[in-house]
């Protein structure tokens, strides 16, 4: 049993007391006889409607100030009053409550889009439960059930002073805001944390959406007028415009300015602000009106259309030095049809396409990824608070725990390997290089711990192994460093330049003991096969052979081994390419009698279609 159900049982063991508002305190509204003049350089602190419609606890410490004179008789704010929101755009937004629960000398005057409530008894209720029991389910409906209109809502007075409200002993209120702080201090770091990664991601997506956008030398330039038409909309009849149309009408800003229950052949596509917000790109889901201060792009069978959305967004700032300055920024339809842009492949488009919105639904979308997470958080907190202050006659509470599951992202690799079939990395990126243990030839015996000897890299293994040749004592097995299964052992040191950097993939279920003239490449997300075909084409020991050190023992650092550029397509295709290449070895190695010259052929067939497997065509 929890402290809370300890005290509900000691302190009110047949159930919570309620009262009206009534019963309680009465209403006041806020200050009166303004004009828009009295809000600049004022000399009094004044709370904002915004303010109180943001924080449960009033923010005191504010910029804003109002003209008080000497001899005005103003209400000003008191500890423990709880102010409310008196109108919105709709009910459930009215009467959002703020409680003023610091202790201060300055006097606090309240807009008059506000009104108080105002305790005739302070002491019945602390100020951090008011805080939280305005805001909870059960007390916004029955404010809700108080607002009335039909454009814009505005709360009753004598309605709310009927709502009913539960005053539990303070002991009780005390416990249930130290439950409810504590929770929300946690919930606040945590959304806090949130924020910053949603931050983190954006920016993320606007790199990616920038590198998979930016210029190749292979992808061609072309001015948007050869691959599109821009139209101009058509001037909208606002007095037609609706609340809830079918179609949603797009003037001179992103947002729509009303509904249609038509649209002038503006399918969902891109379109672009060319007044006002000029420059502004939006793109559409459903059908909708571009007024005449929009462009809509028409592409020919060259150009997705939401390709051409992100690419405008990437060219932003082209488009806005574009943006002829005035009363209303313009942007003409001649600046904009010069824009050049990037035109791959069609379906090179479509897959870039295909990433950026993935992204961006991560990043944006609601349902998924980190605002998912934040709303899921504030949801929690809503609902611990509903269930603390829902009293029942029993004085009982319920408390159920709820997670929710994190999504993550796609890494850059991963999204170049989708997007152009490989990502060029080196191989310090996808993998870890570490130093054997050295050992002798006398440690060597015929049984024991099974090792890899540098010298039998090149000579007795191929592309993989599963067992291993040799052995060395079993009381050297705590001092060695081990390859695992999937791990690639690598010729670090050797007495020929050309033999450093070959690798063997570890495919046996025991571990082996490496040399430490061998590294061992791990790494769990790659073919290890596909790796070490690598280590044996010419493009890779071209690259490394710049950082041999040379002499009686030629020697690659880890660091430089590391640098090796690596075309990395994805684990499916490198799958395919290392079912292609063990076919070509097993031809080599099955004509291993009576046919040497069909055998050397075959080799070089074979080291042939290596190479030009693993030879990609490299986007610049």
């Amino acid at each position: 049993m929890s402290k809370l159900d300890d005290l509900l049982k000691e302190f009110c063991p047949n159930g919570v007391e309620y009262k009206t508002l009534d019963e309680l305190g009465k209403f006041y509204g806020g200050i009166t006889g303004k004009s828009k003049s009295d809000f600049v350089d004022g000399n009094a602190k004044f709370i904002t409607y915004r303010n109180v419609y943001a924080n449960p606890s009033l923010n005191i410490d504010v910029e804003d100030r109002v003209k008080i004179g000497s001899d005005e008789n103003q209400r000003t704010l008191e500890f423990a009053d709880v102010i409310f929101t008196g109108s919105s755009e709709t009910p459930d937004e009215c009467g959002i409550s703020s409680v003023l629960t610091q202790k201060t000398d300055e006097k606090l005057y309240l807009n008059s889009f506000c009104f108080l409530f105002r305790f005739n008894d302070v002491s019945v209720m602390l100020p951090d439960f008011s805080k939280h029991l305005f805001r909870s389910e059960n007390l916004r409906y029955q404010i809700g059930k108080t607002a009335s209109g039909v454009t814009r809502f505005n709360v009753s007075k004598k309605l709310m002073g009927k709502v009913r409200i539960p005053v539990p002993p303070l002991e009780v209120q005390r416990e249930i805001v130290q439950i409810l702080d504590n929770f929300t201090e946690l919930t606040a770091e945590l959304t806090a944390e949130l924020t910053a990664e949603l931050t983190a991601r954006k920016k993320q997506y606007e790199y990616y959406r920038d590198t998979l956008l930016s210029a190749k030398k292979d992808i061609p330039q072309v001015p948007l007028k050869e691959v599109a038409s821009i139209d101009r909309g058509i001037r909208v009849v606002k007095s037609q415009l609706k609340e809830n149309g079918q179609y949603p009408v797009y003037q001179n800003a992103l947002t729509p300015l009303g509904y249609y229950d038509e649209f002038n052949r503006s399918k969902n596509n891109t379109f672009m602000i060319c007044a006002g917000a000029a420059g502004q790109i939006g793109f559409s889901d459903v059908n909708f009106w571009a007024a005449d201060d929009c462009y809509t792009f028409t592409c020919n069978e060259r150009l997705d259309n939401k390709f051409l959305f992100h690419v405008l967004k990437n060219s932003q700032y082209r488009i806005d030095a574009k943006i002829r300055k005035a009363s209303i920024p313009r942007i003409s339809r001649d600046s904009v049809a010069n824009i050049e842009i990037p035109l791959p492949s069609i379906e090179l488009q479509k897959k870039i396409v295909d990433c950026l919105d993935n992204f961006e639904k991560l990043c944006n979308d609601l349902n998924i990824g980190l605002p998912a997470e934040i709303e899921a958080r504030q949801k929690q907190y809503e609902f611990y608070r509903d269930q603390l202050l829902t009293f029942v006659e029993t004085g009982e509470t319920i408390l159920t725990d709820r997670q929710t599951d994190r999504q993550t992202e796609l890494n850059l690799i991963k999204l170049l390997q989708y997007v152009f079939g490989y990502a060029k990395v080196s191989l310090s990126v996808i993998g870890t290089l570490t130093r054997g243990k050295r050992f002798v030839h006398a440690d060597a015996t015929d049984t024991g711990v099974p090792c890899i000897h540098y010298g039998e890299l090149y000579t007795y293994y191929g592309v993989y192994a599963k067992k291993a040749k040799s052995h060395i004592r079993e009381d050297l097995r705590n001092k060695m460093r081990y390859a695992h299964k999937g791990d690639v052992v690598i010729v670090g040191a050797g007495e020929n330049k050309t033999d450093i950097g070959v690798g063997v993939a570890w495919e046996g279920d025991d571990d082996v003991a490496v040399h430490d003239a061998c590294y061992t490449f791990s790494n769990h997300e790659q073919n290890p096969k596909f790796i070490s075909y690598f280590l044996r084409t010419a493009d890779y020991h071209q690259q490394i052979k710049k950082y041999v050190a040379e002499g009686k023992i030629c020697s690659i650092s880890a660091e430089n081994l590391g640098k090796a550029i690596v075309c990395l397509p994805s684990l499916v295709e490198q799958n395919r390419i290392v079912s292609i290449l063990d076919r070509f070895d097993a031809l080599c190695n099955d004509l291993s009698e009576g046919l040497p010259a069909e055998i050397e052929a075959r080799k070089k067939q074979y080291e042939y279609y290596r190479d030009k497997l693993l030879t990609f065509k490299e986007v610049k």
